[in-house]
């Protein structure tokens, strides 16, 4: 199967974001037993776009892979060759109706466990971005919410984590190297979108994922990392991103707590 390009979505400093489907060979028929081809978002960089990009594609498919083991509820992600370019296709999920997050009406937000039948999956979301550093959840443009039918209740995923783990390289400018304090400090750069915060309200509703981090093994870390195309990463950004997860893994449960304390004090 090969992809073709519906659009370009965004070229930024980070990279360029393509959206598109995929297509059968020649002379195959377009769908088979009413599947529809997979269509979804293909991100990639280019030599200029380094230092603000990072090794965008290898963090999205670390991610994914960690994703996984976890149980966040997270967007598939698989290498691709588009046009010449390598980089990383997130797939979209078939649903009837699909949104961001940040365009759900507000009673959706005011009350998450009536309308979102995954509501769970935001206290794994928590969890998840903290381990792998995750400065970019805030807005909601990152979580999808879909309906499988018409007036079904909401299920929530989540997508583009391109700037977690290593992300670009401005990150270690602002915020030091990844021992430093400051990451420690999760308030400092990272804010849950809305309506999440009031769903989230005590430690003990993360503790379950925060333990089932703590049981991914070292060699599970480096086999999602050893996953990536090694033109996607460099061993240097790849030992980075292994010790950067060893760390955090221990220091997790520190990181959270001091987290909702501090959410408790601005309430």
């Amino acid at each position: 199967m090969s992809w073709r390009v519906i659009r370009a979505v965004s070229a930024k400093p980070q990279g360029y974001v393509w959206e598109v489907a995929e297509e059968p060979p020649d002379g195959a028929p377009t769908a088979s037993g009413g599947i529809s081809p997979r269509h979804g978002f293909f991100k990639f960089t280019l030599p200029k776009n380094g230092y603000w990009g990072g090794p965008a594609a290898a963090n999205e498919l670390i991610a994914a892979g960690l994703a996984r083991r976890v149980g966040l509820n997270a967007a598939d992600v698989i290498p691709a060759y588009i046009e010449g370019r390598l980089g990383v296709v997130s797939l979209v999920r078939p649903a009837a109706h699909l949104a961001a997050w940040r365009d759900l009406p507000a009673k959706v937000h005011r009350d998450i466990r009536r309308y979102v039948a995954n509501a769970h999956q935001f206290r794994v979301m928590l969890a998840f971005d903290a381990w792998v550093l995750n400065i970019d959840r805030a807005t909601g443009k990152n979580i999808i919410a879909c309906q499988q039918a018409e007036g079904s209740p909401w299920r929530v995923y989540f997508i583009d984590h391109g700037h977690t783990l290593h992300g670009n390289y401005d990150r270690w400018r602002w915020g030091g190297p990844y021992r430093s304090r400051f990451w420690d400090d999760l308030w400092r750069y990272y804010g849950v979108p809305a309506g999440v915060r009031r769903y989230l309200t005590s430690y003990h509703q993360v503790a379950p994922y925060v333990r089932r981090i703590e049981e991914v093994t070292p060699a599970q870390i480096r086999q999602e990392i050893r996953s990536v195309p090694p033109q996607l990463l460099t061993p240097k950004e790849a030992k980075l991103i292994e010790d950067l997860l060893l760390w955090r893994q221990k220091r997790l449960s520190s990181i959270l707590r001091r987290w909702f304390q501090r959410q408790t004090r601005w309430r």
